[in-house]
């Protein structure tokens, strides 16, 4: 559907014009009325209409006057002519005006009918012939300007030309980059063209699969100013997986510069929260990170504090442990790919450690491969980090649940009803599914006690009762576990401070 603006000075010629036949019938509506020709360049400027009908004689400005001042700036608009009588002087001044018709009122029906007809099918032509130049015109600048950004400008040819055609010369340049999701460029385009090129702030264009805009001045309060900075990344965000401001630069001759910290931004967006527009800020943030030699790192330094951390259910000092891990590797100036497998093998070799230790704590190898493909999709390093964290944290609650909520009261209970037995720790370790020197590091981080110590105390309470019933020594020694009746003698006094046979004597 094409739009209309009728300009005329006679209410009725307005309004009858917009009543005069069915205008969608034939691909046009009327947008707008004016009512001389100043009115009429305002709401052309204001709406752009493919056709005007224009009155010739009208006050303020006549329509011939207004038909010349909107062709000087604009070659595709349409005109029809209105008159009240012939005149061939204005008639002279529309022709050359190049205008599609001359209606003398009252209008004939059947004449602007077939006006219509014709300029309907001139118009859908020149559309697309118009299309068609500018989707030649911006595919010809964006190569120039990806050429601008890759390549030497010594070395390519037509520089000063291309920048002149394309309305690039003498201006300061900045470049925003935006790194897309799969399928996402060509809607980010979009976006970008409206919100920079149809204002003429900047200029859309990609670059090795990377949505830019050529900005034509220092755009770096977009990062700083909420309301502007929220309105882009709203508009774009849920496309996009990054986005860069390069540093601003004087002339478009810096474009290679500020394009390159660009670049360098989005390659490190993984350092960083998502979100948000990476700057030249975040840019002297990787300067200062990376100022430490990328030495070799000691994971296995790292590997065995978290096993440790994980040994004695510490929660605080496993996320201390990775949190610091992540931060090494970030000021070596890993690449995402390398931090993401250091972390899949601290958390596979943490894992079958706890594994071959603890068989009962519930993980199997398609869990950890679970795992790493989790690990391979996550886009920053701070979600890494809470990822990685979370399924250690996961396995720690698994173990301190499972313990002390029912194996370690278990355990105990076994101690009581049993301590008269022949007891040891790796017997018990079998029972309970664990490796014995595991279970015994657990057993004290639970009860305070080394196995053999709580045993003991259990022992010796168990043989008090037995004394002060008045047993002799040696009995005592044989009901409560101890074969050795002096390893009993020296148990008791290490633990009450006198003999069994003083303690019977004193109780009994």
């Amino acid at each position: 559907m094409f739009n209309v603006l009728i300009v005329d000075d006679e209410p009725m010629i307005r309004e009858g014009l917009k009543t005069l036949i069915n205008w969608e019938e034939y691909g046009f509506r009327i947008i707008a009325l004016a009512r001389n020709g100043k009115e009429g360049y305002e709401e052309y400027c204001r709406c752009k209409p493919d056709l005007m009908i224009v009155d010739i004689r009208m006050p303020e400005m006549d329509g011939i006057s207004l038909i010349e001042l909107i062709r000087a700036e604009d070659n595709d608009i349409s005109f029809i002519v209105l008159s009240g009588y012939s005149d061939f002087a204005y008639a002279k001044r529309a022709i050359k005006a190049k205008t599609a018709g001359y209606l003398l009122k009252p209008i004939d029906e059947e004449e602007l009918i077939q006006y219509l007809i014709d300029l309907r099918q001139n118009i859908e032509e020149r559309k697309q012939w118009s299309s068609l130049i500018q989707a030649e015109y911006c595919h010809e600048r964006d190569e120039f300007l990806a050429s601008l950004c890759l390549n030497d400008f010594k070395e390519m040819a037509n520089v000063q030309e291309n920048l002149h055609k394309f309305e690039l010369e003498d201006s300061g340049c900045q470049i925003l980059l935006i790194q897309c999701y799969e399928n996402g460029q060509k809607k980010i385009k979009s976006e970008l063209v409206s919100f920079f090129e149809d204002c003429k702030k900047g200029v859309v264009f990609t670059i090795n699969g990377y949505a830019a805009v050529y900005l034509r001045s220092d755009y770096s309060f977009i990062s700083r100013t909420d309301m502007i900075k929220q309105k882009l990344m709203k508009q774009i965000h849920p496309f996009c997986k990054s986005i860069a401001l390069g540093e601003f630069m004087p002339s478009v001759y810096g474009i290679q510069a500020s394009y390159q910290t660009a670049l360098t931004l989005i390659k490190h967006q993984f350092y960083f929260e998502k979100g948000q527009i990476l700057t030249k800020s975040h840019r002297k943030e990787l300067d200062s990170a990376h100022g430490i030699l990328k030495e070799e790192l000691l994971l296995d330094e790292y590997l065995n504090r978290l096993y440790y951390a994980i040994d004695v259910v510490n929660i605080d000092t496993c996320r201390t442990v990775i949190d610091e891990l992540g931060r090494e590797m970030m000021h070596r100036d890993f690449s995402e790919q390398q931090i993401k497998k250091q972390f899949i093998y601290i958390y596979t070799h943490t894992m079958n450690k706890l594994l071959q230790l603890n068989s009962s704590i519930g993980l199997d190898s398609m869990k950890v491969n679970d795992c790493a493909t989790d690990i391979y999709k996550i886009e920053t390093m701070s979600d890494l980090i809470e990822y990685i964290f979370q399924q250690f944290e996961s396995i720690i609650k698994r173990i301190d649940n499972g313990l002390t909520g029912t194996q370690m009261k278990k355990m105990i209970d076994l101690i009581h009803k049993n301590y008269n037995q022949n007891l040891r720790l790796e017997s018990l370790a079998g029972v309970f599914n664990y490796n014995s020197a595991y279970l015994g590091k657990l057993f004290k981080n639970y009860t305070g006690e080394y196995f053999n110590t709580y045993l003991d105390k259990v022992r010796i309470e168990n043989g008090k009762i037995l004394l002060q019933k008045g047993l002799k020594v040696y009995e005592v020694a044989e009901k409560i576990g101890y074969a050795d009746v002096d390893y009993f003698h020296r148990k008791f006094k290490k633990y009450e401070g006198i003999s069994p046979s003083a303690y019977r004597n004193h109780t009994g």
